[in-house]
């Protein structure tokens, strides 16, 4: 039988790497079978998702919401092209951006991790959103965080290269924070 301690508890786990679904990030291009750029209907179909959402209006964007995959997606409303991808710090796929793992991690580990790239010419790397949390330029990815009990945890959001020229602009505050 299952109470209400079970149900907060399931709600706070993570699930361990081993049991996610690993993605290689590539910079502004894709992300796991995600390619920016794909309409609503080609990103289900590449994520083969028995899960079918609507899109829904948020913001100056359209939201779609796989709880199943831990995974917020994100089109143009003008023109439905994927534009982010928000991964959900406790069930979404481990991300990888040149060998790091992104999701789910201590956001101080991350943080370094992107800062010690901006010593790479041939530009800074590090960029801060409004609510401070790091971004890189290189990559297209804010480091967004995510609550686990008394943990925080890194939730990547990844970007396309038209949503990295201003992410707070384009993607909805809803990107950056969970409620």
């Amino acid at each position: 039988m299952s109470g209400p301690q079970d149900l907060f508890d399931h709600w706070w786990t993570v699930t361990p790497d081993s049991e996610r679904l690993q993605w290689t990030l590539e910079p502004f291009t894709a992300a796991g079978p995600l390619r920016f750029g794909m309409n609503h209907d080609e990103a289900l179909a590449a994520l083969d998702s028995p899960e079918r959402p609507h899109l829904e209006p948020c913001g100056r964007v359209l939201e779609s919401r796989l709880r199943h995959l831990g995974l917020t997606l994100y089109f143009g409303q003008r023109r439905e092209a994927l534009l982010g991808i928000a991964v959900d710090a406790l069930r979404g796929p481990q991300v990888l951006a040149d060998g790091m793992a992104l999701t789910g991690r201590t956001p101080s580990l991350l943080e370094r991790w992107i800062t010690d790239r901006g010593t790479r010419p041939p530009r800074p790397e590090i960029l801060r959103m409004p609510g401070g949390q790091p971004a890189s330029r290189t990559l297209g990815v804010v480091i967004s965080f995510q609550r686990s009990h008394d943990l925080l945890l890194t939730r990547p959001v990844l970007l396309s290269r038209e949503a990295a020229v201003n992410p707070s602009h384009v993607l909805p505050e809803e990107a950056w924070f969970i409620r």
